[in-house]
């Protein structure tokens, strides 16, 4: 595969429930199907000694298939027999035509049997064999589209984790291949146990030269023999737990395998990549889903930096933990602002960011001498990170439908290189406010006003939809007797719906083009501001979502109890932020 045009597009889909009970009625696909001969005259595959696939033994991380077909009639009973091999616990790579079938026109697979330590359907009771069933599925758009693009024909399974695997690592593979001595493994269906065809583990190990430049599809080509039911079985380095490539086809007088990393390469990290990105289809859906990714194969001696895309989620990730019980994964992590602390500081993140953007909007502010209203910039903010909490609560699915995802995503190129340069500026006064509600916590609010902060008057006009939401949380709130908290909350919600949000143009012009300092610290704050921008999106997404679904699904008694859990503690350390903002300013004009 030539690294040329990195651009690649995947094909993903679920997988159908299925019980353990093995399937062994043989559906015949790839080479003998289309009556390709795969065994030759030398063949001198032996079978595996029980050792090495049992626990601790080196192929055990070698997995037996049992694929079903989408257009496979209900009465049909046949499954294809093919090979696999576990690169992580929970991941099988194999050949696309073992998931996807072109010769019977039967489509993609619906349901896969995958077993580790598998001898014939009477091994499945036995100690040393694990079952696991498989639950997703990519292969290149290219294998979908033709079974002629063979260099396509790889595929990645998704498990839930097999123990104790002694996994197979994929070694980058050079244009030329020089006397190597390789070999494959599998489950051929030319061989029997008892009555059952594809029982056992066979190997073949030969000496292999090919030159991969001059090959059909820059295919590693070789001459020892396989058979059906070792589709996707590894070509491995004999003697090492390292894989070149993945067993697919023949041309009659030598077998194929695609080829992992290096110059002529699959693109195991767009595959990856696709594998592990978040899932946006509806519930319930097994419709395949196509996703295109940027960069070159593995291994490459150019490496490609992340796409917007990927980076994106890898932040999401981080932006999520914000506030999360403290236990000991979270721990790991290393991330400071966890627990009862979390939800607070990323509100006084969004409150640094709506004063810069202020201060940008407005550029007749002398910082030195007139307190900007900060009040409005907290109110905004605190909305916002509860609409944060409120879509993380929600089904996930949900959020797909009402696009939220893809406006966060589209979002971030604008504030991806602008969010470490406020998180500069704003570090010390968000490590002071970190450390006051710290404080305050532990002690109970000693020494926090009992009163509620006042909110400057409103002035300007809702929208439509804010005035429907402002309205419904004000009559929500003030459920039987009205009291001095329902209208303090109802105010901060009619503040924030009128405040605008921070916008990066403004944010720009206030901080200009400042040097970038990164520290241990900053990067942490980071992830606060791309909270508080994602959190603001979230805000303008909820507002829109009809209330009646917002009241069936508690979402809207999440939304009210976090406005009541966050909202006093923020207005009451924003000026400590906004202090400090205004210092930063003077310290560098």
């Amino acid at each position: 595969m030539n690294s040329s045009n990195p651009e690649r597009t995947y094909a993903r889909w679920p997988l159908r429930d299925v019980p353990r009970t093995p399937a062994t009625d043989v559906l015949p696909i790839g080479p003998e199907a289309d009556g390709i001969p795969t065994v030759f005259d030398d063949d001198s595959r032996t079978l595996v000694d029980p050792v090495h696939y049992r626990p601790g033994g080196k192929y055990h991380s070698i997995v037996k298939l049992q694929i079903r077909f989408e257009g496979q009639d209900a009465s049909d009973t046949r499954h294809a027999q093919a090979t696999g091999w576990l690169i992580m616990p929970h991941l099988i790579i194999t050949a696309a035509h073992c998931v996807y079938d072109h010769t019977h026109d039967f489509g993609k697979a619906v349901q896969v049997r995958a077993f580790v330590g598998y001898n014939g359907k009477n091994s499945v009771d036995q100690a040393g064999l694990q079952f696991r069933r498989g639950l997703k599925v990519v292969v290149p758009k290219d294998w979908i589209i033709s079974d002629t693009n063979l260099a396509s024909d790889v595929a990645f399974i998704i498990v839930e984790e097999f123990n104790d695997i002694v996994r197979i690592a994929q070694q980058p593979t050079a244009g030329i291949v020089n006397k190597m001595l390789l070999s494959v493994v599998g489950y051929p269906c030319d061989k029997f146990l008892g009555d059952e065809r594809g029982a056992q583990m066979y190997e073949m190990t030969k000496r292999i030269d090919c030159d991969l430049s001059k090959t059909a599809f820059n295919l590693l080509e070789h001459t020892i023999s396989f058979a059906s039911g070792q589709s996707g079985s590894p070509v491995l380095i004999s003697g090492e737990s390292k894989a070149i490539g993945v067993s697919s086809y023949g041309s009659g007088t030598r077998n194929t395998a695609t080829v992992f990393r290096g110059r002529f390469g699959t693109y195991l990290s767009g595959m990856s990549a696709v594998m592990f990105g978040l899932d946006r289809a509806p519930a319930g859906s097994e419709d395949i889903r196509y996703t295109m990714t940027i960069g070159r194969p593995e291994g490459s001696v150019t490496e490609e930096p992340l796409s917007d895309g990927k980076t994106f989620w890898a932040i999401f990730r981080k932006v999520t933990s914000v506030g999360q019980r403290v236990d000991h994964s979270i721990l790991r992590t290393g991330f400071p602002f966890m627990g009862q602390v979390g939800g607070p500081i990323a509100a006084v993140a969004g409150t640094a960011l709506g004063v810069i953007s202020k201060l940008g909007a407005d550029t007749s502010i002398d910082v030195g001498s007139v307190h900007v209203n900060y009040r409005q910039c907290a109110a905004r903010a605190i909305v916002a990170e509860a609409a944060m909490q409120t879509i993380i609560k929600m089904d996930p699915h949900k959020v797909n439908d009402y696009r939220i995802f893809d406006k966060m995503e589209d979002q971030f190129p604008e504030t991806k290189d602008v969010v470490p340069r406020i998180a500069k500026l704003i570090t010390p006064g968000i490590v002071e406010s970190a450390l006051r509600i710290s404080v305050n916590a532990q002690g109970a609010g000693e020494g926090m006003s009992r009163l509620y902060p006042k909110l400057p008057p409103v002035s300007g006009s809702l929208t439509d939809h804010a005035k429907s939401f402002t309205d419904a949380f004000t009559r929500y709130t003030n459920q039987g007797d009205g009291n001095e908290m329902s209208e303090f909350l109802a105010s901060i919600v009619k503040t924030a719906l009128v405040a605008t949000p921070p916008k990066m143009d403004d944010i720009t012009r206030t901080i200009g083009e400042s040097e970038l300092s990164v520290t241990d610290m900053s990067t942490h704050i980071e992830i606060l501001c791309h909270r508080a921008l994602i959190g603001d999106i979230c805000l303008r997404s909820l507002i829109a979502i009809p209330l009646d679904q917002m009241m069936q699904n508690g979402l809207f008694d999440h939304f009210v109890a976090t406005v009541g859990n966050i909202g006093k503690t923020v207005l009451e350390v924003a000026p400590v932020v906004t202090q400090n903002i205004f210092n930063s300013i003077k310290q560098d004009e």
